[in-house]
């Protein structure tokens, strides 16, 4: 098998990237999942998300999704469920079965809208906002692990990297519609 061979592909690309995410073999081209950011990103994000579900789920009989609801709960009560998914693009379907979920242990309450009965707001309660404490910790003691031996100052640049990436994905979605 031959070596994958990194080449320039695009004058956009040349200007932009030191690391190329095209090689070259046997003249065809094909990604360098080294240099491919979505391929990174995703084997940074869901070996992550797996690992903080199989923790949560241990520790608390809550998986991921629930941890994304309570978080935001927490930052912005009173919300409906359609809210919430926007906020951590969450899938409908995984939030609905959460919210109910966490309203049979207690953890979340909703009020129905007296205009329209089929929407409801939902707050976390008392104890919801105790469990939002308990996985806050666990969540936050899972991101220090993530950085460990990362520079500061690399931190603070590739968190800026990620807030313009965010922003650039929202504009493709806007501009292609909700299937990007």
């Amino acid at each position: 098998m031959s070596q994958l061979q990194s080449a320039p592909t695009s004058g956009a690309h040349r200007r932009k990237r030191r690391s190329d995410p095209v090689a070259h073999r046997g003249g065809v081209r094909l990604l360098n999942l080294k240099n491919y950011i979505p391929h990174l990103l995703e084997t940074v994000s869901n070996p992550l998300s797996a690992g903080a579900s199989a923790a949560y789920l241990a520790r608390f009989e809550l998986g991921v999704v629930d941890w994304r609801v309570i978080s935001t709960l927490r930052l912005s009560p009173d919300l409906h469920a359609a809210r919430i998914c926007e906020v951590f693009e969450g899938d409908k379907a995984a939030v609905s079965r959460s919210l109910q979920r966490l309203a049979e242990r207690g953890l979340a309450v909703f009020t129905q809208s007296a205009r329209d009965p089929r929407r409801k707001t939902w707050a976390l309660t008392e104890a919801g906002e105790d469990m939002h404490e308990k996985l806050l910790s666990v969540a936050l003691g899972r991101e220090e692990e993530l950085v460990a031996g990362v520079d500061p100052d690399d931190l603070e640049v590739f968190l800026q990297v990620l807030r313009k990436m965010q922003g650039n994905v929202a504009r493709m979605k806007s501009e292609s519609g909700p299937s990007q």
